[in-house]
């Protein structure tokens, strides 16, 4: 009586689907019939954005790993230096973040990728 009660959450399945989520997608990426582009850059600092551009066309796959800290990804037609105040899609989790753009999205195709500064 008076005790409102919370519905009970398995917190161990989330992380399990979140878990398996991620080895699908890292398993997905490897293909011979595309095309990789690869980028390894230690150097996103905490609080700020780095930038690329992409001015092909077809359809891109992005895909960002942090292997330290938290990153996520923003992506715009329209801003080349694209911010979490000016993009078209991001991905922001604390995991793998991934973007799919297809062949019709105008070019070039501006990303950011920014470090959270939680993860210094």
């Amino acid at each position: 009586p008076g005790l409102s009660e919370e519905p009970y959450v398995d917190e161990s399945k989330t992380r399990r689907a979140a878990y398996q989520h991620e080895q699908a997608l890292l398993a997905a990426i490897d293909s011979p019939e595309r095309h990789y582009v690869s980028v390894y850059d230690d150097h996103i600092h905490p609080s700020n954005f780095t930038y690329f551009v992409f001015k092909s066309p077809g359809n891109y796959r992005f895909i960002l790993i942090s292997s330290k800290g938290d990153a996520d990804l923003y992506i715009s037609t329209q801003h080349q230096h694209v911010s979490y105040d000016n993009y078209d899609i991001s991905s922001c989790t604390c995991g793998i973040d991934e973007i799919l753009v297809n062949a019709r999205m105008k070019r070039p195709i501006y990303v950011g990728v920014y470090g959270y500064s939680q993860y210094q």
